[in-house]
């Protein structure tokens, strides 16, 4: 049996011995019948839009009945995102933003919540708070259980945004942008590139809850993030490619003014630097 989930290989360890025959039972309904000899072919159409249950407890086994389709068939899921009652959907294309229950019985009830919301980023878009936090072609939208999607960013960092969005592209953007929810701190840390050929982001704004506030950030070099729960600290990772900097960024948090101080950079002085209270160096500072 091998390790991966879903995967058994049998084979017999006697050379030459007789071939042996396996039936494939399907116990509550699960998996597939037939015998190893049967023609049994996967399916090589792709099926973005469809929305897979599985059996409780049981996430390897997904019958083909429980599957459902959100929207049209040809546009793509590109993101889910659980709250307490509810999850909702992005989908790609013209069909926006979906609502997904669970009405207790086992079936889902699916629809839409609003199609003219259109989501940029896929990892931009998180569980905070009990709402989701997306960037969005309109701005960053919060949406909560029951209610009707918010543009938080709409008179703030709007024109920033938006000016960022069409100067960097859609498809950078989609690749590189992600957020990290950052619950202990209510905060929603976005991170975007600059650029059209960037290969990770360099701009973080910031938002915060309590406050209803923005601020922005800018740490070179973020590629991935989340919080480490056991410190209930920040971490951005960074791409090792672009310099010789350790691979994460690690936030201060000791409750002292240590915590807003600059991130350390070493720089060796050469002798004879010195003049007095003068400190001379030249070159770049890594």
């Amino acid at each position: 049996i091998n390790a991966l989930p879903g995967f058994v290989y049998i084979h017999r360890l006697i050379p030459g011995a007789p071939s042996f025959t396996i039936t494939a039972g399907t116990g509550a309904g699960r998996g597939f019948v037939g015998n190893l000899g049967d023609n049994n072919t996967s399916d090589p159409n792709r099926q973005p839009a469809n929305l897979m249950q599985s059996h409780p407890n049981d996430p390897e086994s997904v019958p083909p009945a429980f599957t459902n389709v959100v929207g049209r068939a040809e546009l793509p899921i590109l993101r889910g995102v659980p709250l307490r009652e509810s999850a909702f959907i992005f989908k790609g294309g013209s069909d926006g933003l979906w609502t997904m229950r669970d009405d207790g019985t086992g079936t889902l009830q699916i629809g839409p919540l609003d199609q003219t919301v259109h989501l940029v980023a896929p990892e931009t878009a998180v569980g905070l708070d009990n709402a989701v936090y997306a960037l969005c072609d309109k701005g960053v939208t919060r949406i909560t259980d029951g209610g009707t999607p918010e543009n938080i960013s709409d008179s703030r960092i709007q024109e920033d945004l938006l000016g960022l969005i069409r100067s960097v592209g859609l498809a950078t953007l989609s690749r590189l942008a992600f957020a990290v929810a950052y619950e202990s701190e209510r905060m929603y840390v976005l991170n975007l590139p600059e650029a059209p050929n960037s290969k990770a982001c360099s701009i973080q704004y910031v938002y915060h809850i309590q406050t209803d506030s923005w601020t922005r950030w800018t740490i070179p070099n973020t590629t991935c993030g989340v919080v480490d729960e056991a410190q209930d600290r920040l971490l951005l990772g960074r791409n090792p490619d672009l310099d010789a900097r350790p691979a994460l960024w690690v936030e201060r948090k000791d409750r002292t003014d240590n915590d807003f101080q600059d991130p350390e950079q070493a720089i060796l002085i050469q002798s004879g630097a010195v003049t007095g209270t003068t400190l001379t160096f030249t070159g770049d500072e890594t």
